[in-house]
């Protein structure tokens, strides 16, 4: 490998590891105090960008329907980003634990003030032993050791935290599960500061 190939892979890899310190010091700061960087966040753009840069995994097929225009809501950018991320890590995880080829299918709504970010899978599903529990911090049905078992406590009290809710539930076309994550429309009159 040359010097020339290697140095968009460093550069690449700097931005990474920037990016995962700011994470980890805004989610410690989040546990301690809930404190949130709030600005207009356009949760089309924040989903093509987290499809874009997600980590791949070979075998699952990762599908997105968006809205064609933007949708606005008061978020603290890098938080929801995480939150929505481990979604759609998750669903990856599951998909290929199922009876089909895997997939995951990732779909937005608008309705009532509110939008709905849907991350869905084809795998498993959630058992109904485990439905009451998954949302529990270091409560995890992955028999993998990298699993901690605080990656859906920590979305539900980022979404909780903005004001939204998270469901969850089987979905009727995929059969796996379905998680939909709701959020708090941004007034639109509200100056454009957007990420």
């Amino acid at each position: 490998i040359t010097l020339n190939e290697v140095a968009p892979i460093t550069q690449r890899m700097e931005r990474l590891a920037e990016k995962c310190g700011q994470i980890i010091q805004r989610v410690n700061a989040f546990a301690q105090r809930r404190e949130l960087s709030r600005t207009r966040v356009d949760l089309v753009a924040l989903l093509r960008r987290i499809m874009r840069n997600r980590p791949s995994a070979s075998d699952v097929q990762v599908s997105a329907v968006l809205a064609d225009a933007p949708v606005w809501v008061e978020a603290d950018a890098l938080l929801l980003e995480h939150a929505v991320l481990n979604l759609v890590l998750n669903a990856q995880y599951w998909a290929p634990r199922g009876q089909q080829p895997p997939r995951v299918h990732i779909t937005m709504q608008v309705a009532s003030g509110m939008a709905g970010i849907v991350v869905s899978d084809n795998g498993p599903g959630i058992g109904d032993d485990q439905i009451d529990h998954i949302f529990t911090a270091f409560f995890s049905a992955r028999d993998d050791s990298a699993a901690m078992g605080m990656g859906l406590a920590i979305c539900r009290s980022v979404v909780e935290a903005h004001r939204g809710r998270i469901e969850v539930d089987c979905d009727p076309d995929l059969g796996g599960a379905r998680f939909t994550l709701w959020l708090l429309l941004a007034d639109t009159a509200a100056p454009a500061t957007t990420r």
